[in-house]
């Protein structure tokens, strides 16, 4: 249960376009584990191909490949851990999702072409391969849209550090009164005050004298 809800959790950190290219990529990766196509040859005998099997199958693993790459690459972003290789592709979510929908033509030309399996007398395509083509409609939407946002500006090292620092004193001021009421006030006017201090130290020291 803990972990369902800080996957939860991290899924909400994406921006809405992330979102759906994680969402569209994913649809595309499990639609090659799901019946893409069967036949029914003369002898009523028939078949069911996966996205992964049958004549068609090296479609399925480029498919696979590309589509996974993209997930991989929403993976790593959403659990903070990004993929140095895949981020230098700014565009790869573009890419295959009409990579995807040219190979979906393809594979959709060929197996209904009647030079495809002489003997088959009837062929229908299943819930797998409509699946791969929302996932990619929904993966290029989302790459779409990404383009559209503002660009993320990214913290410098010491940016980081000074944030974690500021993050640090926020958490100690709550905890300890006397720590926020030293620290609430002003740098100009602190220094002000040492100097005047100092000042009438020197002041007192030259009396003294």
């Amino acid at each position: 249960m803990d972990k369902m809800r800080n996957a939860k959790t991290l899924f909400t950190k994406l921006s809405s376009a992330e979102k759906l290219v994680m969402i569209g990529s994913g649809l595309a990766v499990l639609s090659v584990f799901l019946p893409w196509y069967r036949d029914l040859d003369a002898w009523g005998k028939g078949d069911t191909f996966l996205g992964l099997t049958g004549p068609l199958s090296a479609i399925g693993l480029v498919i696979l490949l590309g589509s996974g790459a993209v997930f991989a690459k929403m993976l790593g972003r959403m659990i903070g851990k990004k993929l140095r290789l895949l981020e230098k592709f700014d565009q790869l979510a573009t890419y295959v999702a009409a990579e995807n929908v040219l190979l979906f033509v393809i594979t959709s030309s060929i197996y209904f072409d009647p030079k495809f399996g002489v003997n088959i007398t009837l062929k229908q395509t299943a819930f797998g391969l409509f699946l791969c083509l929302i996932g990619s409609a929904v993966m290029a939407f989302g790459s779409y849209m990404r383009r559209k946002e503002p660009a993320k500006v990214e913290l410098n090292i010491f940016e980081q550090v000074e944030e974690s620092i500021d993050r640090i004193h926020k958490d100690i001021a709550r905890e300890n009164p006397n720590f926020r009421q030293e620290n609430d006030v002003p740098l100009a006017e602190r220094q002000y005050r040492e100097s005047h201090e100092t000042g009438k130290k020197n002041e007192t020291l030259r009396m003294d004298i």
